[in-house]
């Protein structure tokens, strides 16, 4: 009676009361990790056996007869989203180890394996998760945990898309909510910003509480983000207005971005400033136009000029910029002086025409009297100014005046 069940005799049971099949309806079968060795033995027939990362509830058992490693899996830790493939062992899923919804997720990924015992189906091995990065299990409370995400490349160039996947639960984010991947600068400010949309096959999860969603964002850089560092951010902000919910708190190795110059130059026709200026310095720089955060601003508070400069040939000199506030009687009532990107691209690295994004913060005084104003941009080489133009018009607001 035993033999047929070699080698695996925990999975004999009384044949008089069902056998196994009965079994598995009154009592906990899989206890002595029967069949585990069938799982190995096909993820080692793999071409990446070696490299690659399983996750499972029972990697001290199967960890050992693997040539590649494993992650342990359990309710709380988002690591296992890290793993190339998935394996659910029939005595997790009898005793209730697993979320529910961990399990719904894994039935939307591809089943590349199953065995039986003794004619009862007893593993399941699925491909993925397979993310690339651990987002730190940070939770925003009542809109989402971020477990893990995948970038497209995290060298890029200006003008270039950046994708971002995410693997999140669903909190209780509302229909209101955005849920947002950007890049910004160390100053904060946004150079590109995109939409988290759930991936085919998890539209109905995005909308549901405590599900384990798949969704992307597709993020375009302008083509004039200057070279350097900037930071990933992700995070929840009101659809309607704008104003921040609350973001992740991504892990610092996984949230750098590089951003080059591109190789080809892109033809100066084919861009088009949100608002036009006009303002040629010496025959080598040309202001192109402007944007502007805000139109009105509360005494002390910040709104951000967005320059948008064209390199009419190759620059010899080291431009120095200079951005003063002046009412309406023309005198200056705040004054900022740098170099472009905050003196991370001086003018001495732009290539004939290269279109040169560049982002002032400009923080108002708090003593400053309510009325209109105009944004002045000077150029300076050296300490001589060399020109200027009034680019556009900004109203401070008083005490207990509401935005229009």
């Amino acid at each position: 009676m035993a033999l047929p069940h070699h080698p695996y005799y925990y999975t004999y049971y009384n044949p008089l009361l069902g056998g196994i099949r009965g079994a598995v309806e009154a009592v906990p079968v899989g206890v002595g990790y029967e069949g585990s060795d069938k799982a190995a033995a096909y993820l080692n027939s793999l071409p990446e056996a070696a490299s690659l990362r399983l996750a499972t509830a029972i990697s001290s058992k199967i960890g050992p007869l693997l040539r590649g490693e494993t992650i342990a899996m359990d309710n709380q830790s988002g690591h296992w989203f890290l793993a190339d493939y998935t394996f659910i062992y029939i005595s997790q899923l009898q005793r209730g180890k697993h979320d529910e919804e961990i399990i719904a997720y894994l039935r939307r990924k591809p089943l590349v394996h199953s065995f039986q015992l003794s004619g009862l189906d007893y593993g399941w091995i699925y491909r993925g998760p397979g993310a690339q990065l651990y987002g730190g299990d940070s939770r925003l409370e009542g809109r989402a945990t971020l477990h893990a995400f995948d970038l497209s490349a995290t060298h890029l160039s200006a003008g270039q898309a950046l994708t971002a996947t995410v693997y999140f639960r669903n909190e209780g984010q509302r229909s209101g909510d955005r849920f947002y991947v950007r890049l910004v600068d160390p100053d904060g400010y946004v150079w590109a910003d995109g939409t988290v949309h759930p991936k085919p096959g998890f539209e109905e999860a995005f909308d549901r509480r405590k599900a384990i969603v798949e969704g992307e964002a597709v993020l375009s850089l302008p083509i004039g983000m200057p070279p350097g560092e900037y930071v990933l951010k992700m995070g929840y902000a009101e659809a309607a207005t704008g104003l921040s919910i609350g973001e992740f708190v991504l892990p610092p190795q996984n949230d750098d971005i590089h951003v080059a110059t591109p190789a080809v130059v892109s033809p100066l026709a084919s861009f088009h400033p949100p608002h036009r200026a006009e303002l040629v310095v010496d025959g080598e720089v040309q202001l192109l136009g402007y944007d502007l955060s805000e139109e009105e601003v509360p005494a002390g508070g910040i709104v951000w000029l967005t320059l948008y400069w064209t390199a009419l040939a190759d620059i010899k000199h080291d431009y120095v910029i200079g951005v003063q506030l002046l009412n309406a009687a023309g005198k200056e009532a705040a004054y900022w002086l740098g170099r472009p990107a905050t003196g991370r691209y001086p003018t001495t690295e732009w290539r004939a025409g290269q279109v040169v994004q560049d982002a002032w913060r400009l923080t108002l005084p708090s003593q400053i009297i309510p009325g209109e104003y105009r944004l002045f941009v000077n150029v300076y080489a050296d300490v001589t100014r060399l020109t200027g133009a009034a680019v556009t018009k900004v109203r401070v607001r008083g005490d207990g005046e509401q935005d229009s």
